[in-house]
């Protein structure tokens, strides 16, 4: 076949646009500082790139949950160590008040007690980045509140929601402490019922509970078994005679259990396992947690365990009027106070593992993205120096191109596009 001198201008002129094509994209590479500006440019590769953005941006989120997270745990390491350096201050002066050398000047220990009170409510009130530290999940109000009459302290909201972040696409971190954790007392009920057992069964638990003197009393609960996988709790506080607290028993609430891993679901309809137990006029206030209480094949005898037996807000209350009335606060109310200091002993280094979860987390973290922007950066960063080489060389095929074709051709390019 033979091969036209307009067939030789064709070819040359594509592969000329082709020179020019590349050098253009060369161009714009070196100018943006990226291999891929247009999908075109690498399907491939924009694909690939879009995945490990995507990967980015999640991890970038994470990364954040997890700086808020550390960030929300040391003010809550700084308000529980200003909180503990006001109970030693208490323990300290209630030690000066045995003195019997200074008991006729009570009334000053006192002001001393109020004083830490209110201080150790100011930091259980205490915010971070506007949430309330201690105020569960429930950021609506102070968590607590000195009564009118000053002879109480009242907590205000829910402050037994527990705050969590994510840090993974399936893992969640908890970072507060809650306020009914650190000052409640919380009863803890465990034990499993039989689940082959026949309604009307009925399994009875008793445990002690005390008031903010320290007084002793006993909390007697029944569970009544009423259907498949579904119990009726009803319970008394009865003081040292046997006498109850109340004149009119409390209502019976209804538990209720999943049918297939057996752990309890709701009470009274709501997903929150635990009930709040009170007694204004005797000073008792806990919260029963009935979480771990479960069904199964293997029957358990039901027990319970408090984390403390009185709440400090009132047992400071009670020592304080005490004090004021002459009267040196008893044996356990002092044993309270202590205990309590030990109690946050050891919510601080809770409080602690969690930062130190959160920082080894960070640190992942760090180092994923590390990772996948080391990769991005190979899919879609520029070797500027080969680029510019790889210019230089497409320009002077480009420069050779023009003039062997002056040569070879012996009409002008201009006249074959016109013809």
């Amino acid at each position: 076949m033979r091969v036209s001198d307009a067939m030789r201008s064709s070819n040359f002129l594509y592969n000329l646009n082709i020179t020019k094509v590349n050098e253009d994209k060369l161009r714009e590479q070196i100018s943006t500082q990226s291999k891929i500006n247009t999908p075109s440019d690498d399907p491939a590769g924009t694909a690939k790139l879009l995945n490990l953005n995507n990967q980015i941006g999640q991890t970038n989120i994470y990364a954040q949950n997890v700086q808020d997270g550390l960030s929300f745990n040391q003010d809550t390491n700084t308000e529980m160590e200003n909180i503990q350096n006001e109970v030693v201050n208490v323990m300290s002066n209630l030690t000066s008040a045995q003195n019997a050398a200074v008991n006729g000047n009570l009334n000053s220990f006192a002001d001393q007690i109020d004083s830490s009170l209110s201080l150790i409510l100011d930091s259980a009130n205490s915010q971070s980045n506007g949430k309330y530290i201690f105020g569960g999940t429930d950021f609506s109000n102070k968590p607590y509140a000195l009564s009118s009459d000053s002879t109480s302290v009242q907590t205000q909201v829910n402050t037994s929601g527990a705050q969590s972040v994510r840090v993974s696409s399936n893992s969640v971190q908890k970072i507060n402490i809650t306020g009914t954790e650190l000052f409640g007392t919380i009863i803890k009920q465990t034990g499993t019922f039989d689940s082959s057992a026949s309604n009307g069964t009925v399994t009875n638990s008793t445990t002690k509970v005390y008031d903010n003197s320290g007084n002793a009393y006993d909390l007697n609960m029944t569970y009544t078994k009423t259907d498949t996988d579904t119990y009726s709790l009803t319970y008394d506080i009865k003081d040292s005679t046997g006498t109850s607290v109340y004149s009119t028993p409390p209502a019976a609430s209804t538990l209720k259990f999943d049918p297939t891993n057996k752990r309890l679901v709701s009470i009274d309809n709501s997903s929150n396992t635990s009930l709040n137990v009170k007694s204004p006029t005797n000073n008792i206030n806990f919260n029963l947690d009935l979480s771990s209480v479960q069904e199964g094949t293997t029957p358990q005898a039901l027990s319970a365990t408090a984390n403390q037996k009185t709440d400090i807000f009132n047992t400071l209350v009670a020592i304080r009027d005490e004090l004021r009335s002459g009267t040196l606060p008893t044996d356990a109310q002092i044993q309270a106070v202590s205990d309590f200091n030990s109690h946050i002993l050891d919510k601080l280094a809770a409080v602690g593992n969690a930062s130190d979860q959160l920082s080894s987390t960070n640190d992942l973290l760090t180092a994923h993205k590390t990772v996948l922007t080391t990769m991005e950066s190979q899919v879609q960063s520029v070797d500027v120096v080969q680029a510019v080489t790889d210019l230089q060389n497409q320009d002077n095929i480009l420069q050779e191109s023009l003039k062997v074709a002056a040569t070879i051709l012996p009409k002008s390019l201009m006249d074959y596009i016109t013809t």
